[in-house]
């Protein structure tokens, strides 16, 4: 038996320790057999810190209210039936909902530890609170309403300089912070540009600023054709007083501006040739010309100044003009502009009778000299006179040229080459043996189908003095003893002897290679130089040492053999850019080319700047082009020329005012203007020509819309095309035609109530409307104005919209931040209360207790509180009261009280009258919950449903039971309980008592006597005895 009741209480120590801190991990099974009040397990609901309890005297930080069901909540008040919580704003902290009458949109919520971080945000409109909400990582902040402030435009939340995004999920780190949200604002007026004066006006563009604030009004562009200008814009619909002039200032309000709109002219310009272009004028009726800056440039010439006529007195300018004018410019010409002079040696590949119109020409040299712009200039004696070895000078082909400003001038210089002769004659005799061999100098024999007659031994005279052993070309620089410059006489003799002559020619590795071996008898040899392009270099006698020709060639003797190489010549490649030679190459003759083909010179700063580098050529007119692929390095120095030209230009027509559909390309020539009948035709929807041009691209103005004329496009605006205008660059022209319509803005409530705003302004397409406040409106129940949207976009008062047809702003509203809610169940019996307590989202609350702190509820009879436990059946988190936790809006949150079955024990109560016996009653009545025994007198032993025993051990009167009257008192039926794992409640004792009988008891009480002997002195004699006739009674039962 006492391990019986050991067991009994381990088991109740073993819950009292659960139920205090809290745990989730034991169940114990109660004496009814139920198992739901004491389950303790895991569940969404987290406990404060470690999970102990906050003890009972702590203050929790949020005290929520209940609200009565019936009754409307305000700040701490209770809500109305009908009416849901916080209609008029976000429940506030501490405030509560009662059970059953929770708002549609009330969030529901978990519960989470007071250490989860979180961020508070704080939204302010000018220093003031408006709203506040605290949010977990992950979670959303609720867009708040948009605050509105007359003449200023809501540009968003932020924090710092961060705008907040509402649609972002919000990142929070490992630490708690507090932000504070700034409403920002843009204090905005609108001046809204008219297209026109009359009722049917409309604005046609909006521009934005400050008070104060300058906004330009010589940059709108109304639709209106080449000719016309807005010369003013006025405050005034009628036009009325003065124009604001090319700024406006903007007020203290939204402005209207009306144009003022006149036919003008335009002034032109002709620079003349090789100026630069300088664009037509327009100007508005009223307005004076102006100058052109800068003033155009033209290569040669100093600008003097604009005249009505060539060469005529300066034109005045600043006045204005009443019909199109031309100007003229007036130049000085320089007096010292280059030219070049080029020196020109006829092509060695020309036939030998070639005349002087099939005669080509290659590089020599150049010079550069000066003159004044478009004088006459000619060669001079010098240039006749060059001592070009083999050539002379062509005056019927060098002529006199007039100096161009532009420095290109070239004054050519020819010299053609000198005709020479061979003449071949047997020894002793007069004629010739294979005739007379003729080529132009330098030119080879075999260019001109010969072949050296290598039979014969050839001597400069009948009698053998000299011996000419070999020519490859038409060189006789250095053999006067055979004759002149251009004509030798060459006599046969019999060939003799076995010596040799060899002779190398460098080939482009620098290897050397025989080119020609000659028999001969030995003797001395006069080296010369007998190949076209190369130079005898070194020589060597009968295997001797390799020793260098110089300048003079000497004559060699030799017996056997006699080696002469002949060094290949280099040229220079001269790379002729615009005016003047930008680039020499030094380059072996017969070099490929190839390798200077990717060269790209600078462009001349003289040049347009639309010019564009078109390739190297062979001559100056550009008439051949230089192909660097197939050319070698010739025997002469070379000249190729850059090409700088205009860029072809593609003019680009569309047939749709957006750029769509199939355009019209052309071809368009620089500095010259676009001929209109090469433009598209241009039709009414009707099928009317407006503008007659190429049939095969059409335009069609749309119906309601108006021709303003072909344009240009820059951004969104069109700006119209002169005609008259030439073209330097590319260009695309768009058919500009207007929308007539008029178009409004109209505001829908969108389920709000009141008064939309009204906007009276008519619109064209494109332009922008203002947006307006919308102070008239009423928001739904629960709602917040965030906007106005159309299509996918969301506008704020004061910001603008762009006019695309009719517009529709509706208004947006959204949801109030709202709190979450905590409820607490009585979770006894069906239909117990409940009580929902409000809280802001994500605040720190701290669990109620049973009774007080906002709920009035007492345990049942028979029952012990144990806390709150997130599940009805106890399979949730038990929270004990003053515990600490965060509430989020993240999930449904109950907490139902947990109720313990506490064993009450009563013992019974009884008299007896008084029999001289001891009596006792052993009888007991055992209430567990809702479970009751009335035990058997003696019975001390009792089973529970569940199995749960429990011992009741008498004490006191309860045991030794009452005999005399003496043993009465209250409750004296005393006993001892032990009970295994049963919660003990409250031990009732009954009342044993004795009553008297009802029968006469005679009690004799006889005083004591005695004998003494006298002695003058009073004796006194003590004690008495008592008789009494009942022997039940005895002298203590009576006073």
């Amino acid at each position: 038996m006492r391990n019986y009741w050991r067991k009994i209480i381990a088991v109740f120590l073993l819950v009292s320790m659960l139920l205090s801190n809290a745990s989730s991990v034991a169940s114990v099974i109660a004496a009814d057999g139920s198992s739901a009040s004491m389950i303790v397990a895991a569940s969404r609901l987290k406990p404060a810190g470690r999970g102990e309890a906050s003890g009972p005297d702590q203050t929790p930080p949020d005290e929520g209210e209940p609200v009565e069901e019936g009754e409307p909540a305000g700040e701490g008040e209770p809500a109305g039936e009908g009416e849901p919580a916080g209609e008029d704003g976000p429940i506030g902290e501490g405030e509560s909902v009662a059970d059953g009458e929770l708002d549609g949109e009330m969030a529901v919520m978990s519960i989470n530890p007071p250490g989860t971080p979180t961020h508070t945000y704080i939204f302010k409109v000018d220093g003031e609170e408006v709203d506040r909400q605290i949010v977990k990582n992950g979670e959303y902040l609720i867009e708040p309403k948009a605050p509105a402030k007359a003449d200023h435009k809501f540009t968003g939340w932020y924090v710092e300089d961060d705008k907040i995004d509402f649609s972002q999920p919000i990142s929070v780190g490992d630490v708690s912070q507090e932000f504070e949200v700034i409403a920002r604002f843009e204090k905005i007026f609108y001046v809204f540009f008219m297209d026109g004066t009359g009722a049917d006006a409309r604005v046609l563009k909006t521009k934005e600023g400050t008070e104060g604030a300058s906004v330009s009004t010589t940059d709108v562009t109304l639709p209106i054709g080449s000719t016309q200008a807005v010369t003013g814009w006025y405050l005034n619909q009628d036009l009325s007083g003065s124009p604001v002039g090319a700024n406006y200032t903007i007020g203290t309000a939204n402005q209207q501006l009306w144009p003022k709109i006149e036919t003008g002219n335009n002034l032109y310009f002709n620079s003349g040739e090789g100026a630069t272009y300088i664009e037509p004028q327009f100007v508005a009726p009223g307005a004076g010309t102006q100058e052109p800056t800068p003033p155009p440039t033209r290569p040669g010439y100093t600008f003097s100044h604009w005249s009505e006529t060539v060469g005529g007195p300066a034109y005045v300018f600043g006045q204005p003009i009443s019909a199109d004018l031309t100007l003229y410019a007036v130049w000085t010409a320089n007096t010292s502009t280059n030219y070049t002079v080029v020196f020109w040696k006829q092509s060695i590949h020309d036939n030998k009778n070639a005349g002087d119109a099939a005669k080509t020409y290659d590089y020599a040299e150049s010079v550069v000299r000066t003159a004044a712009t478009g004088a006459t200039v000619s060669p001079i004696t010098a240039d006749g006179t060059k001592n070009y070895t083999g050539f002379h000078y062509n005056a019927g082909k060098s002529v006199s040229v007039v100096v161009k400003g532009d420095g290109t001038t070239i004054l050519n210089i020819y010299y053609d080459r000198n005709l020479l002769t061979i003449d071949f004659r047997k020894n002793g005799q007069n004629g010739a043996e294979d005739g007379e061999y003729t080529g132009l100098y330098g030119q080879t024999l075999a260019q001109n189908g010969y072949v050296w007659p290598s039979g014969y031994r050839w001597t400069s005279t009948a009698t053998g003095v000299n011996t000419l052993t070999f020519l490859d070309a038409f060189i006789f620089d250095t053999l006067s003893a055979y004759g002149s410059a251009t004509y030798i006489n060459l006599y046969a003799q019999p060939l003799t002897g076995s010596a040799q002559i060899i002779h190398y020619k460098e080939a482009l590795d620098g290897t050397w290679v025989v080119a020609n071996t000659i028999t001969t008898s030995g003797g001395t040899f006069a080296i010369s130089n007998k190949y076209t392009g190369f130079t005898a270099y070194e020589y060597r006698a009968d295997n001797g040492t390799w020793k260098l020709v110089g300048t003079n060639p000497p004559s060699v003797s030799y017996t056997n053999k006699l080696e002469i190489r002949h060094k290949r010549n280099s040229y220079t490649l001269n790379f002729y850019n615009y005016n003047a030679t930008w680039k020499t190459e030094t380059v072996l003759f017969e070099t490929p080319l190839s390798g200077f083909a990717g060269y790209t010179p600078p462009k001349p700063g003289v040049l347009p700047s639309e010019y564009v580098f078109q390739g190297w050529y062979k001559d100056n007119a550009f008439s051949q082009p230089f192909n660097f692929g197939s050319e070698t390095m010739p025997v002469n120095s070379l000249i190729i020329y850059a090409k700088w030209a205009p860029p072809i230009l593609t003019g680009t027509f569309h047939v749709l005012e957006d750029g769509g559909g199939t355009p019209k390309s052309i071809t368009l020539i620089y500095n010259e203007a676009i001929n209109p009948a090469t433009m598209p035709t241009v039709k009414d929807h009707l099928g009317n020509v407006i503008s007659q041009g190429d049939d095969n691209y059409i335009v069609t103005v749309p119906e309601n819309h108006k021709w303003i004329g072909w344009s240009i496009k820059v951004g969104d605006e069109y700006i119209t095309w002169n005609f008259n205008t030439k073209v330097l660059a590319a260009i695309e022209l768009y058919p500009y035609y207007v929308n007539n319509a008029q178009f409004t803005v109209t505001y829908d409530a969108g389920g709000g109530t009141g008064t939309a705003p009204i906007d009276p302004k008519l619109y064209a397409d494109g332009a922008y409307a203002d947006v307006m406040f919308a102070f008239g409106l009423i928001p739904p129940p629960g709602k917040v104005f965030l906007g106005w949207k159309s299509g996918n976009n969301t506008y704020q008062p004061c910001d603008k919209i762009k006019i695309t047809g009719n517009m529709t702003l509706v208004a947006q509203w959204g949801n109030i931040a709202q709190p979450t809610n905590l409820t607490y169940h009585y979770n006894r019996g069906v239909g117990s209360p409940s009580m929902a307590f409000s809280y802001p989202v994500n605040s720190t609350v701290t669990i109620k207790a049973l009774s007080g702190d906002g709920l009035a509820w007492t345990a049942p009879a028979n029952y012990k509180f144990a806390g709150w436990n997130t599940m009805a059946d106890g399979s949730g988190t038990l929270y004990q009261p003053g515990n600490s936790v965060i509430v989020d809006a993240n999930g449904e949150n109950n907490l139902y009280a947990m109720w313990i079955p506490v064993l009450t024990v009563t013992s019974g109560t009884k008299s007896w009258t008084y029999d001289g016996a001891s009596h006792t009653y052993q009888q007991y009545t055992l209430v567990y919950g809702d479970e009751t025994i009335n035990g058997f007198e003696g019975t001390t032993s009792f089973t529970l449903s569940g199995g749960k025993n429990v011992t009741i051990t008498p004490t006191g009167k309860g045991l030794d039971g009452v005999k005399y009257f003496s043993d009465n008192s209250s409750n004296n039926n005393t006993f001892t309980v032990t009970a295994n794992g049963i919660e003990q409640g409250t031990h009732v004792f009954g009342t044993l008592t004795i009553t008297a009988m009802t029968t006469k008891v005679t009690v004799t009480i006889t005083e004591n006597s005695g004998t003494v002997k006298y002695d003058g002195t009073e004796k006194t004699v003590t004690g008495y005895t008592v008789a009494i006739s009942n022997p039940l009674y005895k002298e203590s039962d009576f006073t």
